[in-house]
């Protein structure tokens, strides 16, 4: 394949010759064609050069087209699949969609149709990805605003990166840390959470003593649940 070729990049997963050779004339003209026989190729080849486009058969030996979709949705760069099968029944295409599908259409492929499949959804992607570029660019400059307006912007921030915490130890610090750049505040945290508890303090774990004071101001109704 011509490496400096610009267009826009298919790949065709098909355990039939007869249908990679069908493919490859259809789309040749218009866009870069790769095909695969089997779904175990594809993949590794994917993460090494992503498609624009993949259109994808669902009976294949080893990895079904279902599957291989499944496993590309769990990619960093996912790209939309359109399945191209032999299968036609409502349930069927569910399937494709639930999978993670783009779009379905059934053999044998409409030449045309296929083509202008394709078009809309690489038109659409497009679309996306645009529309994706200016909702970070208004959050980028929503989130410098706020950020730089006193506590307005640290509580702001705090509510941000709560999202992003993966356990009780990260909430604790991210509160602590928030309570110091609110006014330089040295306290204790207790979470209660439904698989433990934990009690945290400025410095790291609180101490036997710290966890007992916190223990018993819970029980007099000092702290609330």
């Amino acid at each position: 394949m011509n490496t400096s070729d610009t267009r826009k990049k298919i790949q065709v997963v098909d355990d039939e010759e007869i249908n990679q050779d069908l493919m490859q004339g259809i789309l040749e003209d218009d866009y870069q064609v790769e095909c695969f026989s089997d779904g175990e190729s594809f993949l590794q080849a994917f993460e090494q050069s992503p498609a624009d486009v993949v259109l994808l058969d669902v009976d294949m030996p080893g990895l079904n087209g279902l599957e291989v979709c499944k496993r590309l949705q769990e990619l960093e760069t996912p790209r939309p699949v359109m399945f191209i099968s032999s299968k036609s029944t409502q349930e069927e295409r569910l399937a494709g969609y639930t999978a993670g599908g783009y779009d379905y259409m059934v053999k044998p492929c409409d030449p045309e149709e296929l083509l202008a499949k394709i078009a809309l959804i690489l038109k659409q992607t497009e679309q996306y990805q645009e529309l994706e570029g200016q909702r970070q660019e208004i959050f980028d400059g929503f989130m410098e605003a706020a950020t730089s307006g006193g506590e307005q912007g640290v509580l702001l921030k705090f509510t941000v990166a709560v999202f992003d915490t993966g356990d009780y130890q990260q909430l604790a610090e991210l509160v602590l840390t928030t309570m110091d750049e609110l006014g330089g505040l040295v306290a204790s945290v207790v979470i209660n959470g439904q698989q433990e508890a934990l009690t945290w303090a400025t410095g790291g774990p609180c101490p036997p003593m710290e966890e007992e004071i916190l223990g018993m101001l819970t029980e007099k109704g000092r702290i609330f649940k």
